[in-house]
């Protein structure tokens, strides 16, 4: 048997630690993950975002840098922090409270028909604020994970009807963020395939303003899958299916209409769009999807950033500026309930394609810089196609060798895409 890799795989087994065990331990710190993913993590194979990061430290009780660095036989804990060893529970043990738990939870399916799914819910409201946040490989096992329990508990055929809607409201959720999932990753076919089933869902929980997310999602993908007549008629069932309601997909669905138009090199759908998008906030306050945050809901900087971005589009370089400046702006603070890194670097992007055709090709550069410093992990297909414009309309200008640094940038950033990562 060879020798643990790191001081984290050390600790693991020395605390007689199964992997599930071990990610129940950094999950009750703050942060959840799978006992795979840990494991990856402890053997120094994958990557740990800033939140689970801290839960890790948390849970093990010495810092990152420690616990990831080679083990050489120091001397360490023999227990958890804040565990004795006599309160410490033994793998045998462990395991059979783990079987116990596992027959009760099927018993308990068997024969309830009102499900309490505050507990799921709960879940997937952090997924929700945690997907902008993190990189997709730190949310995706946990996100399928509630997308499973949600279908499990459905499956069961016994469901109480009002438990079932909420069940099946979940459902959309969870189906539609992992479609989004599929497009961050590249693969729109996936994304549209799933974001159908999430609508299927939304139909079934008879919540319009899941259905209108779906469609808005929709419009996203068909945006950036280079189809933009058909992101129109997304964004047009968005907003036919809000309509009336608190739901901000109607500010979404408006300013998705205006980029869409933009890229069809129609001023007047771009300017009919913006309008449309200006009277909905007035009444977008929020319903229940939007509770849930992150993700399910459309702030006031991601319009901005979008506005911008149609703006750019038709060169309305002004307004483009404007409306890039605010965003940029509003995206700066990254401890704020509404940052994206997606969204900030789109806002960026669309702020750059503006200073280019103002002829400020150092201030569109200067710009980009947290941009394609991002790693990797965080290259989203959205993020490489937002740049593309920067990259378009520095080509189309004579901005000399400051543009030509600019375009090789963007060149070399878009080479490694997050879906190339470990491939």
């Amino acid at each position: 048997m060879s020798e643990p890799r790191t001081v984290l795989d050390e600790l693991i087994t020395k605390w007689h630690l199964t992997r599930d065990a071990a990610a129940k331990l950094v999950d009750e710190a703050g942060c959840p993950v799978t006992g795979r993913h840990l494991a990856g993590i402890a053997r120094g194979q994958r990557h740990a975002g800033a939140q689970l990061t801290a839960a890790i430290e948390r849970a093990f009780g010495r810092p990152i840098t420690e616990l990831l660095v080679p083990y050489t036989g120091q001397w360490l804990p023999s227990n958890p922090p804040g565990q004795t060893a006599s309160s410490a529970i033994s793998t045998d043990t462990e395991e059979a409270f783990a079987l116990a738990a596992q027959r009760a939870y099927q018993y308990k399916l068997a024969y309830q028909t009102r499900i309490d799914t505050s507990a799921l819910a709960d879940d997937v409201r952090y997924l929700a604020q945690a997907y902008p946040q993190q990189p997709l490989a730190e949310v995706i096992s946990p996100l399928v994970a509630a997308q499973q329990a949600v279908y499990e508990q459905l499956e069961q055929g016994t469901v109480h009807t009002q438990s079932a809607r909420e069940l099946h409201f979940l459902a959309g959720i969870t189906t539609g963020m992992i479609a989004r999932a599929a497009h961050d990753s590249g693969d729109p076919s996936r994304a549209v395939e799933l974001a159908r089933s999430a609508a299927m869902a939304g139909e079934l929980a008879g919540h319009r303003g899941l259905q209108a997310w779906i469609s808005g999602l929709l419009s996203l993908v068909t945006y950036w899958a280079g189809r933009p007549q058909e992101s129109i008629r997304h964004a047009q069932r968005a907003a036919h299916l809000a309509s009336g309601t608190a739901s901000t997909v109607t500010v979404w669905a408006a300013v998705s209409q205006a980029r869409a138009w933009a890229k069809l090199r129609n001023p007047g759908g771009v300017e009919s769009a913006l309008s449309s998008a200006n009277a909905a906030e007035e009444h977008a306050t929020g319903d229940d999807l939007d509770a849930f945050g992150g993700l399910l809901t459309f702030s006031r900087a991601r319009a901005l950033y979008y506005t911008a971005e149609a703006s750019a589009t038709v060169g309305l370089t002004d307004a483009a500026a404007r409306y890039g400046n605010e965003a940029v702006e509003a995206y700066r603070d990254p401890t704020s309930d509404y940052w994206a890194f997606g969204d900030s670097a789109g806002a960026s992007a669309a702020l750059a394609t503006a200073y280019i055709q103002q002829g400020e090709v150092e201030g569109a550069n200067a710009l980009l810089v947290p941009v394609f410093d991002l790693p990797p992990v965080q290259r989203t297909n959205g993020i490489i196609k937002c740049i593309q414009p920067v990259y378009e309309a520095v080509s189309s200008s004579d901005t000399g060798e400051a543009g030509r640094e600019l375009s090789e940038r963007i060149e070399a950033f878009s080479r490694v895409p997050m879906r190339a990562v470990g491939h």
